[in-house]
């Protein structure tokens, strides 16, 4: 007897989570930069440095620099008396340990290609969090949903970095690279955050 009325409880339990309402809030986090963190995460007004990149290059690697940027998320959910509440936290982060650069590369031109390796990559956490905004979530579909949807943003980041590298061919092209950072400019200018 009391077996089946405490499956009756959870059933019960159940229905009553997933019939209340979903509130979603989307936060972008900025971090403050500590000088002696291995992480710097994206500020608009902060610019990578040569000092930034403190990995090693790999032996015979054709390149002369590479940034490792990347874009994390968090999430947890619970609920009141309101309903169910889900909050998600976007991160961009440059990763200096990951990050290298050879030691004769100190041009600024260089600098900023790869300046812009991080921006493409914090204008993609903006597009997650835009999309994350636009989704409608449930309490049964949340979890497997924001996972697609930062999986899709994560591969179209991915295709987007490699594009920016062949069509400049790594900086060399440098009219296609004048293109890259205006595009990129006008991307970033357009960009307000308010959550």
């Amino acid at each position: 007897m009391n077996r089946l009325l405490l499956v009756f409880f959870f059933a019960f339990g159940m229905y009553a989570a997933q019939s209340q309402p979903v509130h979603v809030k989307i936060y972008f986090v900025k971090k403050v930069n500590a000088p002696e963190s291995d992480t710097i995460y994206y500020w608009k007004e902060q610019k990578l440095t040569w000092n930034d990149f403190q990995g090693t290059p790999p032996a015979n690697h054709f390149g002369s620099a590479i940034t490792a940027s990347g874009i994390q998320y968090a999430s947890q959910m619970h609920q009141d008396k309101n309903g169910i509440n889900i909050d998600i936290y976007v991160k961009c982060y440059f990763s200096k340990s990951h990050s290298w650069k050879k030691p004769e590369i100190k041009a600024a031109y260089h600098l900023e290609h790869e300046q812009r390796h991080f921006d493409i990559t914090y204008l993609a956490a903006i597009k997650l969090v835009n999309d994350l905004g636009k989704a409608e979530f449930t309490v049964q579909n949340w979890s497997k949903q924001l996972n697609q949807i930062y999986n899709d943003n994560i591969k179209l980041l991915d295709e987007t970095q490699r594009r920016y590298d062949k069509e400049t061919n790594h900086s060399v092209l440098k009219e296609k690279q004048l293109e890259w950072n205006n595009l990129i400019s006008e991307k970033l200018a357009m960009i307000t955050v308010s959550r």
